[in-house]
């Protein structure tokens, strides 16, 4: 059973998950911006 959180099973995956998901997305629209990373259709 998950717990809602999109990490796993227990309640502290979860909350790392959520705590680690805003710094992850902010580092991908660095690199995007750069030219690290390029989005293809």
């Amino acid at each position: 059973m998950t717990n809602g959180a999109g990490g796993g099973s227990d309640q502290l995956t979860g909350a790392l998950t959520q705590v680690l998901a805003v710094p992850l997305r902010e580092l991908y629209a660095v690199l995007w911006r750069l030219g690290v990373v390029e989005i293809v259709d």
